[in-house]
């Protein structure tokens, strides 16, 4: 994995980062026994779900794109025409992870909502929320994002690019959409 960081001026760089980071990793067939999935870290507020809504018209997704929080999973379905993929999901588990009445297995939790059968389906492109302590996760390939506030409009943030070729597509294209 390669790490770089880039700041974010404002919603629309984040929109376009995720759209180009998404651009070339969606090329990658290395993917091809499992969905395409991506862990979104940050603290709550720093634009996690925003950096989700900025593929909306990258996928042609039709119906809006909002916070999973209180659903745990949103699904939309992908319109972008050529796509192998079909369905992009949207799992915020802060809720699952952070609560305090309940002492669940999240492993068992996320049975319970079918994330394995999101998961190894190939025609999936999956964001997760407050994922990267999930036991079940460590068996998947998967892309970390981590957004940081700079300050009370910019954003930090980290990707840990995967060592292929679209990874390093990626990596050179948000670095000359931000130069």
């Amino acid at each position: 994995m390669e790490f770089k960081k880039y700041i974010s001026k404002n919603i629309k760089t984040t929109h376009k980062i995720a759209q180009t980071i998404l651009e070339e990793l969606m090329l990658d067939i290395n993917h091809a026994q499992q969905a395409l999935i991506v862990i979104l870290k940050g603290e709550l507020g720093t634009g996690k779900t925003e950096f989700v809504k900025g593929l909306k018209d990258f996928l042609n997704i039709k119906s809006n794109v909002l916070s999973p929080t209180f659903v745990v999973m949103k699904v939309y379905d992908i319109n972008k025409n050529n796509s192998v993929f079909k369905k992009l999901y949207h799992f915020d588990l802060y809720r699952l992870i952070n609560n305090q009445t309940h002492n669940l297995n999240i492993d068992n939790d996320l049975a319970n909502i079918s994330i394995q059968d999101v998961f190894n389906n190939p025609s999936n492109i999956v964001f997760v929320e407050w994922g990267e302590d999930i036991p079940m996760l460590n068996k998947y390939k998967i892309i970390t994002i981590e957004i940081k506030m700079a300050n009370e409009r910019e954003r930090k943030i980290t990707i840990n690019y995967p060592n292929t070729s679209a990874g390093k597509k990626a990596k050179s294209k948000v670095d000359k959409l931000l130069t």
